[in-house]
């Protein structure tokens, strides 16, 4: 037996492998158009593109991102738009020539389930899409006529619920709302703040594009009225700032006539029941210092000026009362100087005068007490007058009354119970009397000499206090020369003496001023 030689059956014949391609599944047309117009890729998902897909939801998230960062950034916009074509136009070309019968599985005449699938989805993503705008539009526009109407707390809660979703869909309005509650915030601000940073915080909210307030104007105004009412800044300053921005109001908004007026009449009513007299009567002199043209600021003015003078007169009362005399003087004397034929003028003339009397009684009290009067005589209208019969109390400068024993009658007590004020120097030598020879004891280193003795003599001048003028003006020289003893001291007994004088001779130097 031979081995059989017939050659081997051949390798069966094998085919190069090559990548596998996606298949598209069949789907209607209109279906695919409209899953993709959702900006979602949801017709790349019918189609089975699994990658376009996650294409599209990339692409439209991160649109998306940008648009509710920057709501109003245009090319942002107009890419989003062209994207959304492009997504829509390539479904329409992945599926054109589609055979619908091949679509058709519940039977001709019936509308692909795959085809309501995506019609619903795109017709919640319109619905989503208009009522965000109009949701937007509906939240912009009644916060707008609540900042109108100054609530602008009413506003910025409102305006506070706008989110992403509606800087996306609603780029120009959400602007132009978060614009406004940009403004309401600083107006809140500012109407929490004290009066008079709170003005300067109105400033800045009547600079802001999204203020709609009209009535930021008087509101700034009675917030600087209100700082002036205060006392705590510069009051003038205040008022002209604060009037000025009611002349700007009447200018630039003429609607808010009728609250500038107000707000002046509710000025001038605060004032009229404000107890701080003073700085009331500041308030009302500067007020009607000026010339008011506008209506809505005259006629209040006009009307409430019966006020000033009683305050004026209130004013001085109370500086009278606190002591401010100078202060007190000088409110008595404006108002009668404006209103003398005033109510309040008769009583103002005896306040005044009374007031007058306490500073007089100040100053010569000041004067007597530190020992300046005879350098600067000053009247007391109220001292006692220096007529009639004596004795006429005396407050004596150069001398102690007590130490030469005045009688107490011609001492004065206090400054009311003063009739003269007596200034006396001396004493200095005065005319020659007699010389005198004198036997020295030890330790004297000369046994005898001579001594001249001299008048002691003293200028005395007489003021009346109730005048302050000088009644009387004169010398004395007296003295008794030659004493049987006398004591030096010193190295060497003394050339001249004056006179030794004793208390009855001082005394008599003032009996012309007690007749």
């Amino acid at each position: 037996m031979y081995p059989d030689m017939s050659p081997p059956p051949p390798p069966p014949e094998t085919k190069p492998l090559t990548p596998r391609k996606p298949v598209t599944r069949p789907v209607d047309q209109l279906a695919a158009v409209a899953g993709n117009a959702t900006a979602f890729g949801l017709g790349y998902m019918l189609l089975n593109r699994p990658r376009l897909a996650a294409i599209a939801l990339i692409g439209t998230a991160f649109l998306l991102y940008a648009l509710a960062l920057d709501p109003e950034n245009l090319p942002w916009r107009i890419l989003f738009g062209l994207w959304w074509i492009a997504m829509t136009l390539h479904a329409w070309h992945l599926t054109r020539g589609t055979d619908a019968a091949l679509l058709d599985p519940d039977g001709p005449g019936r509308v692909p389930r795959v085809r309501l699938l995506a019609l619903g989805a795109a017709a919640i993503a319109l619905l989503m899409v208009a009522g965000l705008r109009l949701d937007a539009w509906l939240t912009v526009r009644g916060a707008a006529a609540a900042q109108t109407e100054g609530d602008c707390a009413a506003a910025a809660q409102s305006l506070e619920s706008l989110e992403a979703a509606h800087r996306i869909t609603s780029g120009a309005v959400t602007a132009d709302g978060e614009e406004q509650l940009e403004a309401c915030r600083i107006l809140l601000q500012a109407l929490s703040e004290e009066p008079q940073v709170g003005a300067n915080t109105m400033v800045d909210y009547m600079d802001h594009p999204g203020a709609l307030w009209e009535g930021a104007g008087p509101e700034r105004a009675d917030l600087l009225l209100a700082t002036a009412r205060s006392g705590e800044s510069d009051i003038e300053s205040a008022l002209e700032a604060a009037f000025a921005q009611l002349a700007t109001t009447l200018e630039t908004t003429p609607g808010q006539s009728d609250r500038v007026r107000e707000v002046v009449e509710d000025l001038l009513t605060d004032l009229a029941a404000d107890r701080l007299a003073c700085k009331v009567m500041q308030i009302n002199t500067w007020i009607y210092a000026q010339q008011w043209d506008a209506p809505e600021l005259a006629e209040p003015i006009a009307d409430a000026a019966g006020q000033v003078p009683v305050r004026m007169v209130d004013c001085a009362r109370l500086r009278s009362e606190a002591a401010e005399l100078e202060d007190a003087r000088d409110a008595y004397t404006a108002f009668l100087a404006a209103y003398p034929d005033h109510d309040l003028a008769a009583a103002a003339t005896d306040e005044l005068y009374a007031v007058e009397t306490a500073i007089e009684y100040d100053n010569v009290d000041g004067l007597l007490s530190g020992g300046e009067y005879c350098d600067n005589p000053a009247p007391y209208r109220a001292a006692p007058a220096y007529e009639g019969e004596g004795p006429h109390a005396m407050w004596t400068f150069g001398l102690d009354p007590s130490e030469y024993g005045f009688p107490g009658s011609w001492q004065a007590g206090s400054v009311n119970e003063t009739v003269l004020v007596t200034c006396v120097e001396g004493p200095e030598q005065g005319k020659h009397l007699e010389t005198c020879r004198y036997a020295w004891e030890d330790p004297s280193p000369i046994p005898y000499s001579s001594v001249s003795f001299h008048a002691s003599r003293f200028e005395i001048k007489v003021y009346e206090l109730r005048t302050g003028a000088e009644v009387a003006s004169y010398t004395e020289e007296i003295g008794s020369p030659c004493p049987n003893e006398m004591t030096y001291y010193g190295a060497f007994p003394p050339n001249e003496a004056l006179a030794d004088f004793s208390d009855k001779e001082v005394r008599e130097m003032f009996y012309r001023l007690m007749d």
